[in-house]
């Protein structure tokens, strides 16, 4: 309670004298506390512009302070009579003293009532919804309570929580992220559990599913995901120093879209945030490029079920080559080998000595949810079905069922273990794609590193040499020394001389022992993109049916979260992680060099960890 002399008290209900015989010492305190901690609550029944306490609490305060506090309706109209002014000049009073009841009771008006931020001098109605708030205190909680939202009279904007509507557009707040997050117009999410989901999916590859599985069935596993998506996009815009505007109309996952797609295209433009990186670890830039075979479903028609532009061709027959409409009810024609096609195919998905058959050949390393239901399975997307040729030889006609799936994901990876590139291989790992994929990365030549190691550099030599493209002229390209050893033949010159990493002393630390022997070792991980690979692996089993907005925001976001860790680990084991100069020109005209820890390890190292020297473009 606030420190006020008894004496000072007992003025403020001289006119009351009745309440000091039928009230108790701790009546006082509770409703003190009470009406305190519910302020901001009755604040919205004032008139505009008032700074001062209503005359009267509102019916539905006044009856939930008589049910707390066991009192009847005159006491608690003389105690608020003879206490407003009182408690309107207090802070929140101490609640410490209130059971967990109480404080849950409260929590429907007072602490979990959510309000529009905005602190407006007009408003014109009052909204009021029932809601839940999921939160992680003691486990996951679902506790009910109230959103408010406020009209202004004149510009006809509405306040919400977390934003305000104008437009047909919701203009969220911008910093600091919210507490509660509002993932449905009739729930919210505490933001720290949005943290926690997070942590589940990066260090443990555990699927939204059963995310809500492991805390608490009463949150299913859309809320989790959208509670991640946006969670993700509030700090992004917060990070980049705007608000987040999405729109007010459609259905929740229908507004995070183009959101999505936003930042999904600002990173294949600009770059990850750690492209750069450099760090003490080694002498010189070295990365390892390789690919995964993680994939997504694509449009049918090859590098391009079927995109918009081509929904016509549902309704044409699935044999490769044919052009003809699909019979009604059948993916094939009437021509009767198409039809056998279709026939085997659907025996062979009948069949159960199959079913453990197609789960090897999804890769999939464990079941999307261990409490799931019986479902239809989806056949391998990328095989050609019924395409078995015959023991005459006679070429058989091919169809692909199925939907098509991207082939691969490659990625960049520092030898340090930082990701610093992702992209998406669609028909093949081909040598010029690989090659396309770097120039995308590193558009400038300035910007390329040292060394580039990849286990199929021979190729990718023999394919510059042949096109005369002398843009990696400058850089080292070896093939990887577990690669180089297990799969490159020693009867292959042209790799024996260009692509054997013992060939540049730069890549070989010698040392001398105490007995005068030499002895060699790597500088470089050249294996840090398999070791990447098996951590990326895991998630092939969440992101394998997700839509391409989908899978590149949420494989962009976990890289963004690991490459956190891995750079907050270099700094704190003294190997001073930083971005190499850029030829890439910021939208201020600035380059930035030195010493730069992301925001998120900023926060939890201090100021110590930001050192950053800024150099206008002119100047470099």
């Amino acid at each position: 309670m606030a420190t006020l002399p008894v004496a000072d008290l007992l003025k403020h209900l001289e006119n009351y004298r009745g309440l000091l015989e039928c009230c108790t010492w701790l009546d006082l305190d509770r409703f003190i506390c009470f009406t305190s901690n519910i302020r901001q609550e009755i604040r919205l029944h004032t008139p505009p512009g008032s700074h001062n306490p209503p005359h009267r609490l509102p019916v539905y305060i006044h009856d939930f302070l008589t049910h707390m506090l066991q009192l009847s309706d005159a006491v608690v109209m003389q105690l608020w009579a003879g206490l407003k002014n009182y408690v309107w000049s207090l802070d929140n009073h101490a609640s410490s003293h209130l059971t967990d009841e109480e404080r849950d009771h409260m929590g429907i008006v007072g602490e979990r009532a959510l309000r529009a931020e905005e602190k407006l001098a007009y408003y014109h109605t009052l909204s009021r919804v029932k809601i839940v708030i999921y939160q992680s205190m003691h486990g996951l909680n679902a506790r009910h309570g109230y959103s408010t939202s406020l009209a202004c009279s004149d510009c006809k904007i509405r306040y919400y929580h977390n934003y305000y509507a104008v437009d047909g557009t919701r203009q969220f707040y911008g910093t600091p992220i919210p507490q509660h997050i509002q993932i449905e117009d009739h729930a919210y999410i505490k933001a720290d559990l949005c943290e926690l989901f997070s942590d589940f999916m990066l260090f443990a590859w555990v699927s939204a599913q059963n995310c809500s599985n492991i805390l608490n069935a009463a949150i299913n596993s859309e809320q989790v995901s959208r509670a991640f998506y946006l969670n993700a996009l509030l700090q992004d815009s917060a990070e980049h120093g705007e608000a987040l505007v999405l729109p007010d109309i459609g259905d929740n996952d229908d507004r995070l879209k183009l959101a999505m797609e936003v930042r999904n295209k600002r990173i294949i433009s600009q770059g990850q945030l750690e492209q750069m990186h450099a760090c003490s670890k080694c002498s010189f830039r070295a990365v390892v490029t390789d690919g995964i075979m993680i994939g997504r479903p694509c449009c049918k028609v090859h590098n391009s079920h079927f995109c918009l532009e081509h929904a016509s061709l549902k309704k044409i027959c699935v044999v490769i080559g044919c052009d003809t409409k699909a019979a009604p009810g059948s993916q094939t024609c009437e021509d009767a080998s198409h039809r056998e096609l279709e026939n085997a195919r659907n025996d062979v998905g009948r069949a159960f000595f199959q079913l453990r058959h197609l789960i090897q050949r999804h890769n999939m390393p464990h079941l999307l949810d261990s409490m799931t239901t019986p479902h239809s399975w989806d056949f391998d997307d990328n095989a050609d079905d019924g395409t078995r040729k015959s023991d005459s030889g006679n070429q058989q006609p091919k169809a692909r069922f199925s939907r098509r799936r991207t082939h691969n994901e490659q990625l960049v990876v520092a030898c340090c273990g930082v990701i610093t590139a992702r992209g998406t291989m669609y028909g093949a790992e081909a040598i010029s794609g690989v090659k396309d994929f770097l120039k995308s990365v590193y558009p400038c030549r300035e910007d390329l590193p040292d060394v580039i190691f990849y286990d199929n550099n021979c190729h990718l030599q023999s394919h510059l040499a042949a096109q005369k493209d002398s843009f990696f002229g400058q850089v080292i390209l070896p093939v990887d020394v577990f690669h180089f050893k297990s799969k490159h033949k020693v009867t292959d010159e042209f790799c024996q001389k260009h692509c054997n990493p013992a060939r540049w002393p730069e890549l070989v630390d010698k040392e001398v022992d105490s007995d005068g022997k030499e002895n060699a070792k790597w500088i470089f991980n050249s294996s840090a993109a398999e070791q990447v690979n098996v951590w990326l692996g895991g998630y092939i089993a969440i992101v394998r049916d997700m839509l391409a907005h989908r899978f590149d925001f949420f494989l962009d976001e976990m890289i963004k979260r690991r490459n956190a860790e891995v750079v907050e680990k270099l700094y704190l084991t003294g190997h001073s992680p930083y971005h190499a100069v850029s030829q890439r020109i910021s939208p201020e005209g600035t380059i930035e060099i030195g010493f730069i820890v992301p925001s998120d390890v900023q926060a939890r190292l201090g100021p110590k960890a930001t050192a950053m020297a800024r150099l206008s473009a002119a100047q470099a």
